[in-house]
């Protein structure tokens, strides 16, 4: 027997050793990697339901009524699942001087739009029970809304108002 002849895996041992060591660096890297990707794609993937979800709730960005709105809300229950949402309208306003004295626009006047007081018409869509959370997304989109007068104004006529159609998400 030679000295200091420890056999195959023993002579091999010091090479063994980095061979090893970059592979779990290697191994980790591309952990880490698939990782990142698979949360870019889960926010890419939410982006696409928050639009998706708009573009069923606005359709052509005429609303009829309260009758086309809350068919539409029955569509976006029916194929929105990845995302908890709340949708409804907020006037704009058409004369912007007269109420402000500016003209510049002075914001939507969206307080109180999620309680059933501040939007009294029915214009308010959601899949979730819950209140909103502390982390949540909001996107606007200007749409158009049909009214029809009321019996001061003539009964029959009807007018278009502009509105926002705004989308709150969370998960």
């Amino acid at each position: 027997m030679k000295r200091g002849f420890l056999g195959p895996i023993g002579d091999d041992l010091p090479s063994l050793i980095p061979l090893v060591f970059a592979l779990i660096i290697f191994f980790y890297s591309f952990t880490f990697a698939w990782n990142i990707f698979n949360e870019r794609s889960s926010s890419f993937n939410d982006n696409l339901a928050v639009l998706e979800l708009a573009s069923t709730m606005r359709g052509n960005s005429y609303l009829g009524g309260t009758d086309a709105f809350q068919a539409n809300c029955t569509k976006a229950k029916a194929s929105i699942k990845r995302i908890k949402f709340s949708v409804g309208l907020v006037a704009l306003s058409n004369n912007p001087l007269a109420e402000t004295g500016s003209e510049h626009f002075q914001g939507a006047g969206s307080e109180n739009f999620f309680a059933p007081q501040g939007n009294p018409e029915g214009f308010l869509c959601s899949n979730s029970a819950e209140d909103v959370p502390k982390l949540y997304s909001v996107r606007f989109f200007p749409v158009a809304l049909e009214k029809t007068g009321n019996a001061a104004d003539g009964g029959g006529r009807f007018f278009v108002k502009p509105m926002l159609l705004v989308v709150v998400t969370w998960h």
